[in-house]
C-alpha cells in the first residue's frame, strides 16, 4: 500500500546517531518501539527498566523527549549510556502530544511498531508474545490491562476484539470497552501508515477515532497470554472531558458532543459506511446518554468512581 505522509514538522530534528553504525547496528530490528514523552521523571525510570527488560531483545527504542522541565533527560541519558537499542532525541519546542506520537512513528524502521507510553509497565515477555500472536490478519495485537492506583491493581480489562471493517460495531460501543487503548498494541507498521492521521489532531477521544480507521486495513485483537500495568491517574479516566460536570449537571448534561459523531462519518472511506454511520448516530446518542446517566448517578450513590 502508498505510504501516507506522517503530520511531522519539518522544523523538528531528525534522530542523529553520536558515532557511525557499524554494520551491525544498521541491520533492521524486528520491533520499533516508539516513547514519546513530557515530563516524565515519575515514572519513566520503571517503565524504562520494563521496556528494556524484554525476552524479546530484538528491538529498537525511540525516545522523543517534548521538550521536558524535569530529570525525564537524565533519565534517559543514565540509560542510553549502557542500551545501544536506545535511540534518542530532544525536542527544541514542545511540539503537542500528538505530533510527538507522530514523530517517534516516523522514526521507525522495523516492521513492526509500538507505542508505549512512559508510565506503563510490561510483563517482560510482552513483545515475545505479541510479536508471535500478530497475523496477516490483523493490524494490531496486544495484551491485558491491569490497572492499577498507587501500586496496587484495583481492576482487570480486555479491550474487545474487533475484526475488519467492523465499522458499526465499534462506532455503537460504550467508550468505556478500552478500546482506545488499542493505541498501545503491536502493529503491522505498512498497515498502520495506511491510517488517517488526520485524526490525531481531534481535541477528543482522538485515539477512538484513529482505532476506528484502522479498522479498513485489519484486525484488533487482545491475547490473554501477556498484560501490561496502566496506572489510573484523573486525567486518563475520562474527567478531561468530562470533570466540569458535576453533580445532578452529570447525570443531565455527560454526553458525547455533535463533532465526534461526525468524525466518524468524516472519517469513514466508503460512501455507504458513512450513511451507515450517521444513520446510527441517534442511536448511539441515546445509548450513550443513557449509559452516562447510569454511571453518574451510580458514583453519586456510591461514592465511588467507576473504573
Amino acid at each position: 500500500g502508498k505510504r501516507i505522509p506522517l503530520l511531522v514538522n519539518k522544523d523538528q530534528p531528525a534522530l542523529v546517531q553520536d558515532k557511525p553504525q557499524s554494520k551491525q547496528e544498521d541491520r533492521l530490528p524486528k520491533i520499533s518501539i516508539g516513547l514519546p514523552v513530557f515530563n516524565g521523571e515519575a515514572f519513566l525510570e520503571e517503565s524504562l527498566t520494563s521496556l528494556l527488560g524484554q525476552t524479546c531483545e530484538d528491538f529498537e527504542l525511540i525516545i522523543s523527549d517534548n521538550a521536558s522541565t524535569d530529570t525525564t533527560a537524565d533519565i534517559i541519558a543514565r540509560h542510553k549510556a549502557v542500551d545501544p537499542r536506545i535511540r534518542y532525541v530532544r525536542q527544541p519546542h514542545n511540539i503537542g502530544a500528538s505530533e510527538n506520537f507522530l514523530f517517534v512513528l516516523s522514526q521507525a524502521r522495523a516492521g513492526l511498531f509500538m507505542w508505549a507510553s512512559h508510565d506503563d509497565i510490561w510483563e517482560e515477555n510482552w513483545l515475545e508474545v505479541l510479536s508471535k500472536c500478530i497475523t496477516p490478519d490483523d493490524v494490531g495485537v496486544r495484551g491485558g490491562i491491569m490497572l492499577t492506583r498507587d501500586g496496587h491493581v484495583v481492576a482487570e480489562k480486555k479491550p474487545p476484539d474487533l475484526h475488519r471493517f467492523d465499522f458499526a460495531i465499534c462506532f455503537l460501543r460504550n467508550e468505556n470497552d478500552y478500546r482506545s487503548h488499542y493505541v498501545y498494541s503491536l502493529f503491522n507498521r505498512e498497515k498502520l501508515f495506511r491510517a488517517d492521521f488526520e485524526s490525531f489532531k481531534l481535541e477528543y477521544y482522538p485515539y477512538a477515532i484513529l482505532i476506528y480507521c484502522l479498522l479498513d486495513q485489519g484486525s484488533l485483537r487482545t491475547v490473554d497470554q501477556t498484560s501490561l500495568r496502566y496506572r489510573l491517574h484523573d486525567e486518563n479516566l475520562g474527567s478531561s472531558y468530562s470533570g466540569k460536570w458535576k453533580g445532578w449537571r452529570k447525570i443531565l448534561y455527560r454526553v458525547h458532543p455533535l463533532r465526534y459523531y461526525l468524525a466518524y462519518v468524516r472519517y469513514s472511506r466508503r460512501p455507504l459506511t458513512k450513511c451507515r454511520i450517521a444513520l446510527l448516530i441517534p442511536v448511539k446518542h441515546l445509548y450513550a446518554q443513557l449509559s452516562f446517566w447510569v454511571r453518574g448517578a451510580r458514583e453519586l450513590i456510591t461514592g465511588k468512581r467507576a473504573i
